[in-house]
């Protein structure tokens, strides 16, 4: 046993030495050791492509403004017509309710565009023939339609 810890001590001598001994050289090498040297070239081109970055940035910056006021632009034509399909739709509305007084005869309401889409409707005609037929727009007709659909439980 007595033999086990002379080792132990004699292998940690020799382990501290050699500790030592690799501190004292790398200790000389860093004090020799120049800092690396960066050519001149390769600055210049770390420095052009930060350029190149910035001007790309700046380009991109400005193509989102761009694309903002282009989706406001949009969203603001998006409202204003659904503004005027309400009007029309209103509009339509009063004609159905118009159309469907029992004073009016068919012929009267064949005299007006939409009484025309209405008497069109009850014949079967399709959206699309009736906008030609009438002059009014697919989308208006396919109202017509809708609320002259609910108004008589079809």
């Amino acid at each position: 046993m007595q033999s086990l810890l002379i080792f132990q001590i004699i292998a940690d001598v020799v382990l501290c030495l050699a500790i030592l001994f690799l501190l004292t050289r790398i200790g000389r090498n860093i004090g020799q050791t120049k800092a690396p040297v960066v050519e001149e070239k390769y600055l210049a081109e770390l420095g052009r492509l930060i350029q190149e970055s910035r001007a790309e940035a700046e380009q991109f910056s400005r193509t989102m403004d761009e694309s903002c006021l282009k989706f406001r632009e949009l969203a603001l034509n998006l409202e204003r017509q659904e503004a005027r399909l309400a009007e029309r739709l209103q509009e339509a509305t009063r004609q159905l309710e118009k159309s469907s007084q029992p004073d009016m005869t068919q012929d009267q309401q064949a005299g007006n565009k939409y009484g025309h889409a209405i008497a069109l409707f009850r014949t079967g005609i399709s959206i699309r023939e009736t906008a030609q037929r009438t002059g009014l727009t697919e989308g208006e007709v396919s109202l017509i339609f809708e609320l002259e659909k609910k108004k008589t439980g079809l």
